[in-house]
This record gives structure tokens, C-alpha cells and sequence, in this order.
């Protein structure tokens, strides 16, 4: 892949045999199990792309769940080099009041997407809105292509001329719903020159992760399975590049 290393935030449903296989990874310093978040309903409320954002260097949570994951989230931002920013306003687990951490970040940290009127105050200066609410949890960013069963998300990033290409969505499971999506279920290693997508679960497993093994395979972009089961929405697996080491 390459000579990164990376911090790996997932949540406490994360599947104990891809907990393992993600471990093992060689480019993997530390994995970090995020704590529920409790003013939010599950299965969500464990999930990274509900419970916080890392953008540009900066860690943004609630102040309610700051005060729950501080030990967590100090430790993570001391190994990656990052800034706590715990934010106010109204969390609950009503739509569109769980919402406001849930952007698809540019791993090149030029734009977030997400839905303006109810992302945290902080990101709403650096934010291509989008009517969809779960924005990281439907699009993934691939090697600089937004990769998406959304319209609303595929038609955001579109308009400014960034890649996109769209999927279906059908067969990752996500307990308690129909479906689940491919931002959640998925985790992008930054490499030098390509990306690498970890899935959770076997992508073989339905039509969704089957799309995405073919797009990934055109756009010669390795992908690698981690845990036995089939394609899962756990809310993703946040990669943070550690600080480098003097």
C-alpha cells in the first residue's frame, strides 16, 4: 500500500473478527472502539460517521459526548496530531438532529459535503450542501471520485466538476433497517498513488459491494475484505494518517 500509518476509529458493534483483521493490517498503529454516543438512537449511536468528524486537523463532537469520550478522543488526537472542537447546538435522535457530524470529508481536505442547515456551525463555512442528512454514511471518496447510491450527494459533487459515479446500495445489512450504505460499511487507506477500500464483510455478498469490487477494480484500486460476514453498515472505519514522529 504504502509507508503510512494510520489511527483506525471504529464502534463498539464493529464485528469481532474484522476487529482483529483490521489489526493486523501493517499500515494500522492503533485501533480506537468509539464510545456510544447516548443522545442518539441505535444502531447509530455507535457509529463514527454519526458520533463525530475529523477534518483539517480537528476533532468535532457535541460537547455532551466529549464529556463521555474524553479519554478516547484525547488519546486519539495526541497520536494524529489533532484538535478537540466540541460543539453546541440542539443533538437528539430525531432527524435531522443526529446529523450534525455526518459529512463525507475530501481526504484532500478541500470540501466537505453535507446537509448545510444542520452540520455543526464550525463546518458550515467549508461545506457543499446537500439535501441528504447521512451524507458520509451513503458516498464514499476514492481516489477522488464520490462513490454513491445518493442522487442528492452525486448531484453536490458534480456541480463543481468532482467525479462521481453511482451504485445501488441493495444488500449491505445495517441492523434495524432495510439497508444499509457504502460509506458505512467501507474505509479508505490513503495511499501515495492509489487508495486502498477496506470492506467490512465480503463485498461478493450482494449487489452493492459487488458494483463497488468492479468500479474499484477499473479505477485499480486494491480492495480488502476484513471479517468473515457479509457486507455490513457499522458506520464506517475513520482512518487518521498518525503524526509523524520527530
Amino acid at each position: 500500500m504504502n509507508n503510512k500509518h494510520f489511527s483506525a476509529l471504529i464502534g463498539a458493534d464493529f464485528p469481532r473478527d474484522a476487529y482483529g483483521e483490521l489489526f493486523s493490517l501493517d499500515c494500522i498503529t492503533n485501533v480506537y472502539v468509539l464510545p456510544p454516543d447516548p443522545s442518539v438512537n441505535s444502531p447509530i449511536k455507535t457509529h463514527p460517521d454519526t458520533v463525530l468528524c475529523v477534518f483539517r486537523g480537528v476533532i468535532y463532537c457535541h460537547e455532551s459526548y466529549a464529556a463521555i469520550a474524553a479519554d478516547t478522543l484525547c488519546e486519539i488526537a495526541e497520536e494524529c496530531g489533532l484538535t478537540l472542537c466540541p460543539c453546541g447546538g440542539r443533538r437528539s435522535g430525531i432527524y435531522p438532529f443526529d446529523t450534525a457530524f455526518n459529512a463525507l470529508c475530501d481526504p484532500k481536505e478541500r470540501f466537505i459535503i453535507a446537509r448545510e442547515s444542520s452540520i455543526c456551525e464550525p463546518l458550515k463555512p467549508l461545506c457543499r450542501n446537500t439535501r441528504q442528512g447521512y451524507a458520509a454514511c451513503c458516498a464514499q471518496i476514492i481516489n477522488d471520485t464520490v462513490v454513491t447510491d445518493d442522487p442528492s450527494v452525486e448531484k453536490t459533487a458534480l456541480r463543481p466538476g468532482i467525479a462521481a459515479k453511482r451504485i445501488s446500495g441493495g444488500g449491505i445489512l445495517l441492523k434495524g433497517y432495510e439497508k444499509g450504505f457504502i460509506g458505512g460499511c467501507t474505509g479508505i487507506i490513503q495511499g501515495d498513488i492509489t487508495d486502498t477500500v477496506l470492506t467490512v464483510g465480503d463485498p461478493n455478498s450482494c449487489e452493492a459491494g459487488r458494483e463497488l469490487a468492479a468500479l474499484c477494480k477499473k479505477m485499480n484500486v486494491p480492495v480488502i475484505p476484513i471479517g468473515s460476514g457479509p457486507l455490513t453498515d457499522v458506520g464506517g472505519i475513520k482512518l487518521i494518517p498518525v503524526k509523524q514522529r520527530p
